[in-house]
């Protein structure tokens, strides 16, 4: 204690259970007995693609990024930049957000559309929808309120939610970064948290 100025944490694996049961059970609370005040960097926190798996990767990317930033990570590091190899079943060769031979994998993308909607953005608060929901409130450079949403049910397609007193435009950023405007009638917002991540970008007046 006292040599260092940021703790390091390094875990792969899934977002949901494995790497929030890990943050929330073991490492918090191990931070809290030790007395670690010291700020924390997520430092290596990946999930390989290995057997066709890019897009469980890239919600990982997107789900563990944000999740880490809401616990008061001040850094998110992704195991690694470019693939090691070729082998399309081995884990070591796929933990790349580019393949080998530098083409952009899906976890790519969610990185552009993570950096393009969140860059400067400040953390306000966990979001509480009950249930399976995951959802946590940003507020973005300039100054549109962003929410990051998902359902980590395996078994239910989408779940209906509904924000209330929304009197500016509001619309959905997809994972891989398209945006499309929502309909907001009566000061309703209704849209479904699907196993997919999501970021519903409202005025600051919502």
């Amino acid at each position: 204690k006292g040599g260092y100025d940021i703790h390091a944490y390094h875990e792969h694996g899934d977002f949901h259970p494995h790497f929030v049961r890990m943050v929330e059970e073991r490492f918090l609370p191990m931070r809290k007995r030790a007395g670690v005040t010291e700020p924390w960097w997520a430092n290596e926190t990946a999930l390989t693609s290995s057997g066709g798996n890019e897009k469980p990767q890239a919600m990982a990317l997107y789900k563990k990024l944000i999740y880490a930033w809401s616990r008061g990570a001040i850094g998110y590091n992704w195991y690694d930049l470019r693939n090691d190899g070729f082998d399309p079943n081995a884990n070591e060769h796929n933990f790349g957000l580019i393949t080998r031979d530098f083409q952009p994998k899906a976890a790519y993308a969610v990185y552009n559309a993570l950096a393009g909607a969140y860059r400067e953005a400040k953390f306000l608060r966990v979001m509480r929808f009950g249930g399976s929901v995951e959802a946590f409130l940003f507020k973005a450079k300039d100054g549109r309120l962003l929410l990051a949403v998902w359902n980590n049910d395996p078994g239910c397609d989408g779940i209906p939610l509904c924000l209330s007193g929304v009197s500016g435009q509001a619309e959905v950023i997809d994972l891989f970064g398209n945006v499309t405007s929502l309909p907001v009638r009566s000061r309703n917002l209704i849209f479904k948290a699907g196993r997919s991540p999501v970021t519903i970008r409202l005025e600051a007046n919502a």
